[in-house]
């Protein structure tokens, strides 16, 4: 037998009296006062031991056998209906109370304070407002029912009848901390849309004092001073705000980068960046943020205000490992200031070690093929231990077919020997190209051996990389003729960097071929599909992506799709080989 639970007796008894002694309080009491507290008390037990709904129903026998009390018991009865989410049970309760019994229910103001409350916020804006017309002077007056009034003033922004109310509320009434912060809010709330900041800052500073542990008052206080440019007290108050609430440097950062942005004020926005990332060593999610709400979102890059060219430059000093972003700040200079200063800043950061990849990116985009050959050759001489300008310079060898001259670069700096075993090295963006240009010497080459241990050492290395998973999965299967277990294995790189990077075309392609090669024809065939699609999506067809689905419709057996789809390629990259499929499925 389950055992019952301590509670779900005490329930069950304290029902089972109450019922019995209802009918004996109905019979016995000298008065319907006493039998009538005492159904009350026992419902009031019940609902807070958990028994909700029979301490509703408890309330509505009340409601129901004492009409002289229907308003006393409306107050506790609606309020636990919406406590148990039976919010329109609550409402029509109390619609047909001030129907009915309009006079005493609009007497009581606890009820009525409840009843506006649900009908504002149920959006019965004209209901509540005829409601609070036809209530007594000294109901309406009570400063519980005028500020539930006037908070439905604001929300509807009737901003100009609020402010009449405001002004006729005797304030000497609101004696309590929550009635007080109620009304400084609504004075702060209405101030703001009337542009009137020093007085939305004086509720403000009050808000604060009744309670300097609320965020958002600390924050009503600062978008006050904040509007009347007053920055001072701004570090004051936000000082005050990181000591009361213990914030972290990193919130009081983008608080204050938020003011400033708000102000849409270009030089200003220009000048915090600027001495904001002055102040870091690195490039963090927080700094990120601050960029991102300070910086203009402009559309083209050479229209973004030259007041951020400092910051931007700094930007790009704290982010040497993204080219790009000194690529459009030497853009930025070159339309702004002119060639020579542009050419300058090239100097500037080539001359910082910490920077010098960025400007070498530039210069040689700039160059001819020899010239950048010759140029990236001295580079490489003067920055040696830096990977990125050696992957830069191998890359450019590997271009022109000078495999040996690149892997002899590469193996200065490069010692697989040591990687193989090393449990700490640190997975730069150099080291990742230099793995790949080194995998692909080695496989232009047909050293297989050395290829599997390059693309071994970076698996271990990056082994989120998705590129470099799906490099080593094609790999292994461009070896499967010769050896078919390289298969499992490629299959499972695939599906890694599947998982990693979804939407990219050349892996979706990698895969559905593996797929393909294991037999697995129906998800080889999903797999294509998406790849020429998204080859599509991107303005890139690829006629190679579209012949392997047409292969995959073939191994499925559907000749006719498989056609469609070769002659799709052949009008993309016209060849012999798909020349010769067509021909073999055409009668």
């Amino acid at each position: 037998m389950k055992s019952i639970g301590r509670q779900t007796l005490l329930l069950f008894f304290l029902a089972l009296i109450g019922l019995s002694s209802t009918k004996l309080s109905a019979q016995a009491t000298e008065t319907e006062g006493a039998a009538y507290a005492q159904i009350e008390d026992y419902a009031n037990i019940l609902f807070f031991t958990g028994a909700q709904e029979p301490a509703i129903g408890y309330l509505y026998y009340l409601y129901d056998a004492y009409p002289d009390q229907q308003v006393r018991t409306a107050v506790p009865l609606a309020s636990w209906l919406d406590l148990a989410d039976r919010q329109n049970d609550a409402r029509d309760l109390l619609q047909t109370l001030f129907t009915k019994r309009s006079d005493q229910a609009r007497a009581n103001q606890e009820l009525v304070r409840y009843y506006l409350t649900l009908l504002y916020s149920h959006g019965d804006i004209n209901e509540a407002d005829s409601l609070f017309a036809l209530l007594p002077r000294e109901v309406s007056s009570h400063p519980d029912i005028l500020l539930v009034h006037l908070t439905s003033l604001a929300m509807l922004d009737k901003n100009q009848e609020l402010l009449e109310q405001i002004a006729l509320l005797d304030t000497t009434q609101l004696t309590t901390p929550q009635q007080q912060d109620t009304y400084y809010r609504l004075i702060a709330q209405s101030s703001s849309k009337q542009g009137d900041y020093q007085r939305m800052l004086q509720a403000a500073e009050r808000l604060v004092e009744l309670d300097p542990s609320s965020l958002g008052n600390h924050h009503t206080r600062l978008e006050a001073l904040n509007a009347l440019r007053l920055d001072d007290q701004i570090d004051k108050s936000l000082a005050q705000l990181q000591q009361t609430l213990s914030l972290p440097d990193a919130y009081i950062d983008v608080t204050r980068a938020e003011l400033i942005a708000s102000r849409r004020d270009t030089k200003q926005s220009a000048e915090y960046l600027y001495h904001y990332l002055e102040r870091q060593d690195s490039i963090s999610p927080v700094s990120a943020r601050i960029v991102s709400m300070l910086l203009p979102d402009f559309s083209d890059i050479s229209q973004i205000p030259s007041e951020f060219i400092p910051a931007l430059t700094r930007l790009a000093e704290l982010e040497p490992s993204d080219p790009k972003l000194f690529a459009d700040l030497y853009l930025i200079v070159s339309t702004q200031q002119g060639k020579a200063q542009a050419e300058q800043l090239v100097k500037q950061f080539y001359d910082n070690p910490k920077t010098a990849y960025s400007a070498v990116i530039v210069k040689a985009s700039q160059m001819q093929e020899q010239e950048r050959i010759d140029y990236l050759t001295s580079v490489q001489k003067r920055y040696p231990a830096d990977l990125q300008i050696l992957a830069l310079y191998a890359g450019e060898l590997i271009a022109h077919d000078r495999l040996d001259e690149a892997q002899q670069a590469i193996s200065s700096q490069l010692d697989l020997t040591k990687l193989k075993t090393a449990k700490s090295v640190e997975p730069t963006e150099g080291l990742r190209m230099l793995l790949l240009y080194s995998s692909l010497i080695y496989e232009k080459q047909e050293r297989s051996a050395q290829a599997l241990e390059v693309f071994e050492i970076a698996e271990r290395l990056f082994p989120r990389d998705a590129i470099l998973l799906n490099n080593y999965a094609y790999y292994l299967y461009t070896l499967s003729p010769q050896d078919s277990s390289y298969l499992a294995k490629a299959e499972q790189l695939a599906a890694t960097a599947y998982g990693l990077a979804p939407e990219e075309a050349n892996i979706l392609d990698t895969y559905g071929t593996i797929l393909l090669a294991q037999g697995q024809t129906t998800m080889a065939q999903l797999m294509l599909s998406q790849a020429v699609e998204r080859a599509k999506q991107i303005g890139k067809p690829n006629a190679g992506y579209i012949e392997r689905l047409g292969d995959a419709y073939l191994q499925g057996g559907d000749r006719q799709a498989a056609l469609q789809q070769w002659q799709r390629a052949y009008k993309l990259a016209p060849t012999e080989g798909l020349q010769q499929k067509i021909d073999s499925l055409t009668p």
